[in-house]
């Protein structure tokens, strides 16, 4: 488009739109449409000719941090990093630390001490830029901790105790300590140069504030020396100092700064920066009313910029050489400069790279924010399934646990009520015992025999003594129930004296007060040979009760020659026919109970020795030898 001549008021709302310019370059960037890598390379290239510096590299980055995210986290944190550091490099210091942050949660997360270390420094550097004292501070620490390399954690260390002070020349000391380590220092060439640079730049910075304009300069010009792409930081350490040295009418000082500058962006071919300070030195030869060679830089900012299609850095050049030709007095200049740049504005914005380059890297980084929603959101709701994969743990704990304290508690009735019903079948047998007893004193006294039911008596008596002082427990020892049984049997001795005799046979090898056997359970086997057995017998019968040691077993032996059980079953009478026998049936009972409640393991067999021949009963009672204790007295 060719515009007409200009008056003095359409320059003036030239110049204001000029202005304008800069704040809607960003929104016109994300309006601009993004074109697959390979198509956007090749408009870039062909067109364009060449590209912003640094911007399609940043694209490349993201692209791989977008790739590996989800897949490698320490490619995704070094691609992080990477991005941080450009970002850092074009003075995007608050970008860059959203990066470094990511970077560092990774590297956390990995349990990578170096890397962190080295990120948290990047980190610490990026937030001192933007005055955040504290946070950089807090990492300046954490990289000095996380540090295992020496003079990296001094390093570290002073910029740290740098920040905390408010002492400008404590603040110097620790700089110049930090710049006089990487001086000595053996690693790698371009590790300790960027570092390097860094310290001059810091150093720089806190000898300016000291007035000390002439130290400043020096020390700058050693980090542009050193530095292969002068970073934003070292620009606004330049400018702040150009300015000072301006101020103090330092002019030619300012301008050898420039051209340091200058010379390094040459020698790094950094194109922006080389625009940058051309600009900056036309600004300041303008200062100087050296209109011819202020022209000649603002005007080679400008053709440079507009070759490389960088919008915004031309535009700043435009603005300051339509200024210097209004001060000359050389209005059509101005107007000229201006239609040149309105001819070209729109092919400017078409092709200038770092917009398209910007508006990529923010799809992609739109994206890898999107994968970093979903993870958090994946990792809330993976913390919310373990939360309530805990609660239902929990629950199931508590129900478990109700459940065992509910059996417990029910075992504990049930085995409760089986030692109450046991105690009940033991006191039943003494009224069944007692019964028999008095039909003997009755017999006795029958027979007009005071004496021997005197007698029969004071054993009774001597007898029921000993087995109530033991009615209380399900175990005693077994010279305990010897002497009861020994008692039982010689008053049943002396009522049936002619119808038995009767014998009593221990192990020797049985420690009769160590060794327990439940209470009061052979004497109704013993009462059943005598009164079922014995008692019908035409001449004297023989009860044998023997009790021998059998490996791990107590053997207990009760045989009599009575009439057997058969013949016992056929003299019942119809009425004792009806009913059953009391004592052996609650002596069964007791045994079922003994084994469930101690898992005593009590086994019996009763054999008829009349069935095969032979005569009487024979009555086998088998179970483990438990040693007599406290526990089983009381359990």
């Amino acid at each position: 488009m060719r515009l007409k001549q200009l008056g003095p008021k359409s320059l003036y709302l030239f110049i204001l739109y000029l202005l304008l310019l800069s704040s809607s370059l960003s929104a016109f960037a994300q309006s601009l449409p993004v074109q697959a890598e390979p198509e956007k390379d090749k408009f870039i290239n062909k067109k364009a000719g060449a590209k912003s510096a640094g911007n399609s590299k940043l694209y490349k980055k993201a692209k791989q941090a977008e790739q590996s995210y989800g897949v490698d986290d320490q490619a995704t944190a070094r691609s992080f990093v990477q991005i941080g550091d450009d970002l850092s490099g074009k003075g995007e210091y608050q970008k860059a630390e959203t990066y470094y942050k990511r970077a560092a949660e990774a590297y956390q997360s990995s349990g990578s001490k170096e890397e962190l270390a080295t990120v948290q420094r990047k980190l610490a550097k990026v937030q001192e830029e933007q005055n955040k004292v504290k946070e950089a501070i807090g990492n300046y620490g954490k990289a000095a901790s996380n540090q295992e390399d020496p003079m990296a954690k001094s390093l570290n260390a002073n910029d740290q105790q740098r920040m905390q002070t408010n002492d400008l020349e404590r603040k110097e000391e620790f700089a110049r300590r930090n710049v006089e380590m990487l001086s000595r220092s053996e690693k790698g060439v371009s590790q300790v140069k960027v570092e390097m640079s860094d310290a001059l730049n810091q150093l720089a910075v806190t000898q300016r504030l000291q007035n000390k304009q002439e130290e400043a300069v020096k020390t700058l010009s050693r980090s542009i020396a050193l530095d292969d792409q002068p970073k934003a930081s070292a620009e606004k350490v330049i400018g702040d100092l150009s300015k000072d040295l301006v101020q103090n009418n330092k002019f030619e000082e300012a301008i050898a700064l420039q051209l340091n500058l200058l010379s390094a962006a040459d020698s790094t071919k950094n194109e922006l920066l080389k625009i940058n300070t051309l600009t900056q030195l036309g600004m300041l030869y303008a200062q100087q009313k050296m209109d011819t060679a202020a022209e000649r830089n603002l005007l080679a900012a400008y053709q440079l910029a507009t070759s490389l299609h960088l919008t915004k850095p031309a535009k700043d050049a435009l603005l300051q050489l339509v200024d210097l030709y209004n001060n000359t007095g050389r209005q059509a200049k101005a107007q000229q400069a201006s239609m040149g740049f309105l001819d070209k504005l729109d092919e400017l914005l078409a092709r200038d790279s770092s917009l398209l380059d910007m508006k990529a890297f923010e799809e992609i980084e739109g994206r890898i924010q999107k994968l970093e929603e979903e993870k958090a959101l994946q990792a809330t709701l993976l913390e919310q399934t373990r939360r309530n994969n805990y609660l239902l743990i929990a629950v199931a704990l508590v129900i478990l646990v109700s459940l065992v304290f509910i059996a417990k508690a029910y075992y504990t009735i049930l085995k409760r009520n089986k030692k109450i019903r046991l105690q009940s079948l033991r006191r039943e047998m003494n009224p069944h015992f007692v019964f028999n007893s008095l039909n003997s004193v009755n017999q006795f006294i029958a027979e007009n025999d005071e004496i021997k039911a005197n007698k029969y008596l004071s054993s009774y008596s001597t007898l029921m003594r000993t087995v109530m002082e033991h009615s209380g427990k399900d175990f005693v020892p077994l010279g305990v129930e010897l002497g009861h049984l020994e008692k039982y049997l010689s008053l049943e001795y002396q009522r049936f004296s002619t119808q038995f005799n009767y014998d009593i046979i221990v192990d020797p090898a049985i420690d009769k007060m160590e060794v327990a056997v439940p209470n009061m359970v052979i004497q109704p086997f013993l009462e059943n040979a005598v009164w079922h057995g014995l008692r019908y017998k035409q001449d004297k019968g023989l009860l044998s009760l023997k009790i021998e040691k059998k490996g791990e077993q107590l053997q207990i032996s009760i045989r009599d020659d009575g009439i057997g059980i058969a013949q016992s079953m056929a003299l019942k009478t119809a009425h004792q026919k009806q009913h059953k026998s009391l004592g052996m049936a609650n002596t069964k009972e007791r045994i079922t109970l003994l084994n469930q409640l101690y898992q005593s393991g009590i086994v019996y067999t009763v054999t008829d020795l009349s069935a095969s021949g032979g005569q009487g009963t024979l009555i086998e009672i088998s179970l483990p030898i438990l040693k007599y204790s406290y526990e089983i007295e009381h359990a």
